[in-house]
């Protein structure tokens, strides 16, 4: 890892928010499976 994507992580942990968002397009890889994925990225 880079140092200054290291020292964008620790800032991120420093300030109690979040540092990566997560993607999922709608629907991928079905509709069920989608809305379990989005369930356990929150």
């Amino acid at each position: 890892m880079s140092n200054s994507l290291a020292q964008l992580f620790a800032k991120c942990k420093s300030e109690n928010r979040a540092a990566l968002i997560g993607y999922l397009p709608a629907g991928f890889p079905t509709q069920r499976s989608a809305k379990k994925i989005v369930k356990e990225m929150i």
